[in-house]
């Protein structure tokens, strides 16, 4: 029986996500992180295996790349928040550690948009254009729109 390869490479992750957080984050929340997008990256593959039952590689691969894309985004939108200091909102005045991860806070920032304040939505944009930018990836695949 044919063992399955990998969808992802998870070092591969590792070296990206490295390249992205080293200057911010510690190397274990990296690892941490990388192994967290790997999980996330996995399980899409079931599910979207088990609900569309994709049958051609080719659009299997453009909806993996797809929800990559998504958390990744997601995760510079909660790195955007925290570095202007959102997440003290979003947690105990006694804690002094993260309390949620960059995805969790990505995803919190993007479903209050419509309903925040003109001026914070601002400097949250403009913070998350400069991390987007900051990334080869980002202005690789984003340098033509």
């Amino acid at each position: 029986m044919r063992k399955a390869r990998p969808l992802i490479d998870a070092d591969k992750v590792h070296a990206f996500l490295t390249g992205m957080f080293e200057q911010d984050l510690h190397a274990r929340r990296v690892l941490s992180l990388a192994n967290a997008t790997t999980g996330v990256i996995h399980a899409a593959s079931l599910s979207v295996h088990a609900q569309s039952r994709v049958s051609v590689p080719a659009r299997r691969d453009r909806l993996f790349l797809i929800s990559a894309l998504a958390i990744a985004l997601l995760t510079l939108l909660g790195a955007a928040g925290e570095s202007l200091g959102f997440e003290r909102l979003m947690k105990a005045n006694t804690v002094k550690r993260r309390s949620y991860s960059l995805l969790r806070q990505g995803c919190h920032y993007y479903e209050c948009i419509p309903a925040m304040k003109p001026e914070k939505l601002k400097l949250l944009l403009a913070k998350f254009a400069d991390l987007v930018t900051a990334q080869s990836l980002f202005r690789d695949v984003f340098g033509l729109l």
